[in-house]
């Protein structure tokens, strides 16, 4: 079989095709992937082929827009442990960015399909031109979702956004919402997608699968004896956006302010000037893969970003989850409803309320079993190669 994987032009988008490709090739599958340039060379990492597609639009200013209506939109004094839910109807206000860029990809996304004849595409659920190439030269469309289904409930708003792009390719109208989809979400699935097992991005062997860790692969010792340590961090994207995002300095400072406490602070290298003064206390750990961070924490607090809050789900850990923009708000939501944490808004991070939740998220036992039921329910998902052999199943009986 030939598989044709696309994603839009962020690394969080690529890294969670990953696994499911490199179990296709490794079954002897001709895979490639067709990616915006700035992205190109990540499926390398992994052995994978890949071409470069559109170009590399500068999204920041749009997504700046999204995080800060999403903070001013929060409630002051809200109930701790509760975010905004999203506004009832109409489009995702990112929707009309996603049109953008498909519309920057399609031509040369359709082209490379025509030239590689795929029996299949497997798209990242906002890189739109995925679904227009797949029927562009009539083959299935799969969604690989990088978190949750965030855009399923506008799937009318998403196919009428699509239809100018229909049009320039003498296309019918596209629902590419409701297509089957690979979901690493803990979770019933529904019918007709394929259920895979989350691998953390630091986690992956090129081919291969998931690397079950030990208390050999800490990346610090345990914390200290009668000591619970708490990992912070803020991802890659609220950095890239504002520095004023970025706000896990500000929050290692309030934890560190309770002496029971071991605080450990994993970022990228780059981000270490954006933790401003840190008290002597908190240990910074930069460029560590974060689910190697994760062992032997009692807790984590973050941005709320897919691949964050999965690996701390992957690694059975409680959550606090702050989120800034709308995708982060929706998964701290879930993690809430799971109850393996708390979601929590900016403001609410001062005056208190953020030891307060964390202390109520360590102090509750319910918090961690849920955390642990999830991890078993992750690894008890089929593995990426199990679920390459389900696929191409399903495209032989076709």
């Amino acid at each position: 079989m030939r598989v044709l994987f696309t994603a839009w032009g962020w690394a969080t988008h690529v890294h969670p095709m990953l696994p499911l490709a490199g179990a296709l090739a490794a079954a002897g599958h001709q895979v490639l992937f067709a990616v915006p340039p700035a992205v190109k060379g990540i499926p390398a990492t992994a052995g994978l082929p890949a071409v470069a597609v559109g170009g590399d639009r500068d999204v920041l200013p749009a997504f700046r827009g999204f995080a800060v209506g999403s903070i001013v939109g929060s409630v002051v004094g809200s109930v701790a442990g509760s975010v905004p839910p999203p506004r009832p109807g109409g489009a995702p206000r990112v929707l009309g960015l996603f049109a953008d860029l498909a519309q920057e990809m399609a031509g040369d996304l359709v082209d490379v399909a025509r030239e590689f004849a795929p029996d299949v595409v497997l798209y990242d659920p906002t890189a739109l031109a995925g679904p227009v190439a797949a029927a562009s030269v009539g083959v299935p469309a799969i969604r690989h979702l990088y978190g949750l289904d965030l855009l399923r409930p506008a799937a009318v708003a998403v196919t009428r956004a699509l239809e100018p792009l229909c049009d320039r390719f003498g296309l019918p109208p596209i629902d590419p919402v409701t297509a089957p989809a690979v979901d690493p979400w803990p979770g019933p699935a529904r019918p007709g997608d394929l259920p895979i097992r989350y691998i953390p991005h630091g986690d992956y062997i090129p081919h291969g699968d998931y690397i079950p860790h030990g208390d050999g692969d800490r990346a610090l010792p345990p914390p200290a004896a009668g000591r619970r340590r708490v990992c912070v961090t803020w991802g890659h994207t609220m950095a890239r956006l504002d520095d004023e995002l970025f706000l896990a300095g500000r929050v290692a400072r309030a934890v560190a302010a309770d002496p029971s406490l071991e605080v450990v602070v994993a970022a990228a290298s780059g981000h270490r000037r954006l933790l401003g003064d840190l008290p002597p206390t908190v240990r910074v750990v930069e460029d560590e893969p974060l689910g190697r961070t994760l062992l032997g924490c009692d807790a984590l607090i973050s941005q709320g970003g897919a691949g964050t809050v999965l690996t701390g789900l992957v690694r059975g850990v409680p959550q606090l989850a702050v989120g800034q923009l709308p995708d982060h708000l929706a998964h701290a939501r879930r993690v809430a409803e799971h109850g393996a944490g708390r979601a929590l808004t900016p403001d609410q991070i001062q005056d208190g309320i953020l030891r307060r939740e964390l202390a109520l998220l360590l102090d509750t036992p319910s918090y961690l079993e849920a955390a642990v039921r999830l991890r078993d329910e992750i690894r008890a998902r089929p593995a990426p190669a199990d679920v390459a052999a389900r696929l191409i199943a399903i495209l032989t009986a076709r």
